[in-house]
């Protein structure tokens, strides 16, 4: 029965004929203690993408849900979450894995909702994940910021991404997904908006094992074309989107995280700054924003800017003091 159904994967695909194969693969290999759907998103593909999904679907009826569109719909501006997933996703709990990332771990289902179960404070959950790049076919490290399973601090902001949460390892609570706020419908990026809503609706849990991989440089991804084209244009774009982005959710928290996204507003202004050529620190923007912060953070800024190597030993030995201080779970 389709209401004895405890988590709907969601996965979106786009011309991913090499991954998505992959990516099925890994939703059907799961053992769990519960039934799960995969609803498998494809928008229009040119490739053999969608032909893919519905074979998987004809053999795997069970569990691979597939959703083919004709028509190319976010280029028409339709959110494919929002619009095509949320409403027929029959879970309690979503997963996510786009369709040129995939799972490696059988049990990674059963170990995030046994999680969830067990902390219900928390909204969501995520956990490691492996770095493979595409184009050199190598391993390029771990997405792994924390050392042990835990729940993160309180008032930890998570701005998403897959640089800070992988995005195949995002499980959490549907019901604390819906009624989104129209600022975030009007981010450029689903994952940034999602994990932001998510980390001020509950506590955020966290599984130190690697059980996803997260492609990079996967030709036609956004991040491949955001990154290699070099469009400094789009890219400010972006940044100044993000910024907005942050604005309106700090006003929608209460400002709950009005220290870290100040500190994030900043580095995004300084980063546009930097692609136009110009002095980052300088320009009506930065200096406004600097003027906020203390002498120490202040310093602490012009170093990460102007002294990168500095800065990231710097953040590692604060990061590894951090996870000192987080209850193992």
């Amino acid at each position: 029965m389709d209401n004895d159904i405890m988590v709907s994967i969601l996965c979106t695909a786009y011309n991913h004929q090499n991954f998505i194969e992959d990516a099925m693969k890994g939703f059907i290999m799961q053992k769990t203690d519960f039934k799960y759907e995969a609803l498998v998103h494809d928008d229009a593909s040119t490739d053999k993408t969608a032909e893919i999904i519905i074979e998987y679907s004809k053999k795997y009826p069970e569990i691979i849900k597939p959703i083919i569109q004709k028509e190319n719909q976010y280029s028409k501006g339709d959110r494919i979450y929002s619009t095509f997933l949320y409403p027929l996703a029959k879970g309690k709990y979503i997963a996510i894995c786009e369709g040129d990332d995939l799972w490696t771990d059988e049990y990674k289902l059963q170990k995030q909702i046994d999680f969830l179960r067990e902390h219900p404070e928390c909204s969501m959950c995520y956990h490691a994940a492996s770095i493979h790049n595409v184009m050199a076919d190598k391993e390029e490290g771990l997405i792994r910021p924390y050392r042990k399973t835990c729940i993160i601090p309180d008032k930890t902001l998570f701005f998403g991404g897959g640089d800070d949460v992988p995005t195949a390892s995002i499980c959490f609570v549907k019901e604390l997904a819906l009624d989104v706020p129209q600022f975030a419908l009007d981010s450029p990026v689903g994952d940034h908006p999602l994990v932001l809503l998510l980390s001020y609706r509950g506590r955020v849990g966290y599984i130190d094992e690697v059980m996803s991989v997260r492609n990079l440089w996967v030709p036609n991804s956004w991040n491949t074309d955001f990154n290699l084209k070099g469009n400094i244009e789009k890219r400010t774009m972006h940044l100044r989107a993000m910024i907005e982005l942050l604005s309106k959710y700090n006003i929608y928290t209460n400002h709950k995280f009005e220290d870290q996204i100040r500190k994030r507003v900043l580095a995004g202004e300084i980063e546009i700054r930097k692609l136009q050529g110009q002095d980052p620190f300088t320009g009506d923007k930065v200096r406004a924003l600097l003027k906020t912060f203390n002498r120490l953070m202040r310093l602490k800024l012009w170093i990460s800017c102007k002294l990168p190597a500095i800065s990231n030993l710097y953040s590692k030995i604060k990061k590894r003091v951090c996870d000192l201080s987080i209850k193992r779970i």
